[in-house]
């Protein structure tokens, strides 16, 4: 089995404090001392991670096969679609059908992040500039070694979950604070449950 390791976006981390790590078979969820990235005035080459993030992400090097994705809420981009495509970066909304053509522009989207991709250094980075997104808290990172496809099944799972009264409820998990709150809240079993792969 694969190993997620689902870690909030950087707005979420805590600064200044010790590493706090929540774990289950297959499953890390770390809060760890981070400071974004600044504009990096006359730095180059510029950095896309923390150097604190760099070491847990891609600690082998970013060619060593672990891959970095975020799930992205676009209601808090400007058309995340579309830049996505220009970006050139593989993606796909965890909705479809109806729920894609109704709330597409207000839904999460599953993004492959690359180390050299503007998004991916905007993410990270704090500035009064609208394109660096730190405070937004726009979505979660996960990272291992799975295939946006497979991935994207396996997330798609968590998107709507049954209501105690009958009927179905969405699951916000893209939002940092509600998986925050509910990977503290659930027992080993439930963490074992959300990464179970069944593809």
């Amino acid at each position: 089995m694969s190993t997620l390791n689902v870690k909030p976006l950087p707005a979420h981390l805590v600064v200044d404090a010790k590493e706090q790590v929540i774990s289950a078979e297959g499953l890390e969820i770390s809060s760890l001392p981070v400071t974004p990235l600044d504009r990096q005035f006359g730095v180059w080459p510029l950095r896309a991670l923390p150097a604190v993030l760099e070491q847990v992400i891609w600690s082998d090097g970013p060619s060593a096969g672990s891959k970095m994705f975020a799930v992205l809420d676009a209601a808090k981009f400007f058309d995340l679609p579309l830049l996505l495509t220009k970006e050139g970066l593989q993606h796909r909304c965890l909705f479809s059908g109806a729920a894609l053509e109704d709330w597409g522009e207000v839904a999460p989207w599953l993004v492959e992040l690359t180390p050299s991709c503007d998004l991916l250094r905007n993410l990270m980075t704090r500035s009064e500039q609208p394109q660096h997104l730190w405070d937004l808290r726009p979505g979660v990172f996960i990272c291992g070694d799975v295939s946006l496809e497979d991935l994207w099944r396996h997330l798609r799972r968590f998107t709507q979950l049954r209501a105690p009264q009958g009927g179905k409820l969405f699951f916000r998990f893209w939002d940092a604070d509600t998986l925050s709150l509910h990977m503290r809240g659930i027992c080993e079993d439930g963490l074992a449950a959300m990464t179970e792969r069944r593809y």
